[in-house]
């Protein structure tokens, strides 16, 4: 990920035990470059840890990534997938950071541990676990339900902030993993929209925001 000039990643890798130091030796030496390594056991039993998908959003700074990432580790979890991305949002005087995140637990960690811990590091941090929208370009948002549990038809709706329905779309769940839609607000006017995936009893909405 590039943030105001940063280069953030993540970088997995199996390397022979005898060519470990001379590895880490030529990474460190690397100049501008913030290098930390990670050692971990490549013959792990498989496990049933629980993974969690994290949208995290914020106002953008320098170093938010690491901040996240310090969080996460600190609380015995592992980030296994990470997109990160900074929005313009000229409404709000300054760029929106938006990340979307596959995070492993430990074995008897509650999801909301890991969100409350994350929440705590500023006032305007906002961690969503259920619908994920997440910006991609051009006007284009993914739209994500990840769930095992509903098989049904499920509805898709975009609303404006006076409440009018302004599109509509019928999703099936996706190789029984869950819904998915790309979105395209392209033609909508700038403004702030209501995105819901559910049926008539219940359903999950996210706000975003058209520039």
């Amino acid at each position: 990920s590039h943030l105001l000039g940063h280069f953030a990643g993540i970088i997995q890798l199996e390397v022979a035990e005898e060519h470990f130091q001379s590895l880490q030796s030529a990474l460190n030496k690397l100049p501008k470059l913030d290098v930390r390594i990670e050692t971990g056991n490549t013959e792990i039993e498989p496990s049933t840890l629980e993974q969690i998908n994290l949208v995290i959003t914020g106002n953008d700074r320098p170093g938010i990534v690491q901040e996240l990432a310090s969080v996460i580790r600190h609380k015995g979890a592992n980030i296994t997938h990470l997109n990160s991305r900074q929005q313009s949002a000229p409404n709000w005087g300054v760029p929106i950071f938006s990340a979307v995140a596959t995070v492993t637990l430990p074995n008897g960690m509650n999801k909301d541990e890991v969100i409350e811990a994350l929440e705590s590091i500023t006032s305007d941090l906002i961690v969503d676990t259920d619908l994920i929208v997440v910006y991609q370009n051009n006007g284009n948002y993914l739209v994500k339900l990840p769930t095992t549990s509903i098989t049904e038809v499920l509805k898709l709706t975009v609303m404006n902030s006076l409440g009018q329905m302004i599109y509509l779309k019928t999703l099936s769940n996706k190789n029984g993993q869950g819904y998915e839609y790309n979105l395209n607000m392209a033609a909508a006017s700038s403004g702030v929209y209501f995105v819901r995936i559910g049926n008539n009893r219940a359903g999950n909405m996210k706000r975003i925001i058209v520039d």
